[in-house]
């Protein structure tokens, strides 16, 4: 075995070791409780498109609830065309 081989295969050896480790110390993934806010904007837009300009919000929240989590998730979109329509959707 080459040298480098050797050092490969240790290192990988080591790596396994760890996530075993890591994964015996405990049972499920730890997740905290949090919120996400994203603003949405159009940088610029292309002449061959039809969406001139666009925008929104994107929002995620992840709570503790009892014995589970919740996952809220709100988006809103605008879209104006180049004609000056607006379509505004979200969920």
């Amino acid at each position: 075995m080459t040298r480098q081989a050797l050092r490969i295969s240790s290192g990988l050896v080591l790596a396994a070791a760890v996530l075993v480790t890591d994964g015996a110390a405990s049972a499920a993934p730890v997740v905290t409780p949090h919120r996400a806010v994203y603003e949405l904007k159009l940088a610029r837009a292309t002449d061959v498109g039809q969406v001139s300009q666009a925008e929104g919000k994107l929002e995620f929240e992840w709570a503790d609830a009892c014995t589970g989590w919740t996952v809220s998730q709100r988006t809103h979109v605008r879209l104006i065309s180049n004609d000056g329509r607006v379509l505004e959707f979200g969920w």
